[in-house]
Formats: C-alpha cells, structure tokens, sequence
C-alpha cells in the first residue's frame, strides 16, 4: 500500500492511493492517480512535489488512517513523520520512500493522473510489504494468502505490479 504525502502553507496533507507505477527509469518517473475531489491532490498541485511513502507491513494502520476522508490524519498517526529534502511530510518506518516533483497532471474523467520526477529515493530491504489483495489490507505476502493458494498471493501481487 502507498500514501502519498505533501505540504502547503495550508498544513500536511495525504491520501492511501492503490494506483500508483513507475513510468520511465531514465529519467526516473512516477505516475499517481487521485480523485478530482482530493484535498490531497489539489495541495500536490499547489506544492509541486509530494513523496510516495510505500508502508511496511507493520503499518496497515496508517493505510487505513489515510483512506478516510479525515481533515487532520496527521495528528492520529501511530508513526513519526519527518521533513524530506523537499519539506514533504515523509513516513517513518515506510518500507521505501520517494520524494517527488510534479511535471504533469493530466484529467481524466473522476481521476486526476500525476506525472512526476524522482528526486531522491530511500528504501529499507529488511521490511515486509503491506499488500492490498482482493480489497483487503494485509501485513506482508504470507497473509494475503489463504489456506490453500501458498505463494500464489505473492506471486499474483508481483504480477500485477510488472515485477
């Protein structure tokens, strides 16, 4: 799971998104849809720069939190939030972080489509994922799999990420 997080003078602002991908290697870019009607979204516009904060499997809560359409998500956080090279709120504990800068956002229909360039990239190899997986949340690949389907949980969610 991702949420996206940013900054205006109007405060901290972030949203859980489940449509997120990279979208060339050189130059490193990433492509975010939000709903037109995301404060979210509107604040990336306004700022210009965001990070993408992909959550540790211990950090299925925060997912949640940042699901809601609460106005002040960061004041409930179970996790440390620090200042990123682009004073973007970044999440402690997140299993990969990316610090952004917006180059386009494209309409279409309900969803805005947000085109940005990779400034700065920081990741921990030793975190699990969290998986969303049949519009559920779970902590880590294991748990996304039933009884029965093994590693085939993972092995569909790395599919469909292009992995």
């Amino acid at each position: 799971m991702l949420v996206v997080t940013t900054s205006t003078p109007d405060g901290d602002f972030g949203a859980t998104v489940n449509a997120f991908t990279a979208l060339t290697l050189e130059p490193p870019q990433v492509l975010v849809c939000l709903a037109r009607t995301s404060r979210t979204r509107a604040a990336i516009e306004e700022a210009r720069v965001f990070a993408v904060n992909v959550l540790a499997a211990d950090q299925v809560a925060v997912a949640r939190l940042f699901a809601t359409a609460e106005p002040d998500k960061f004041s409930r956080l179970p996790v440390p939030v620090r200042r990123g090279a682009t004073g973007v709120p970044v999440l402690d504990g997140a299993l990969c972080t990316l610090e952004c800068r917006l180059t386009d956002a494209i309409a279409k229909d309900t969803h805005i489509v947000l085109i940005a360039g990779v400034i700065r990239m920081r990741h921990d190899p030793m975190k699990t994922p969290a998986v969303f997986f049949r519009s559920r949340l779970y902590e880590g690949f294991g748990a996304a799999a039933g009884p029965e389907e093994g590693d085939w949980a993972a092995a569909a969610f790395l599919s469909a990420q292009g992995s």
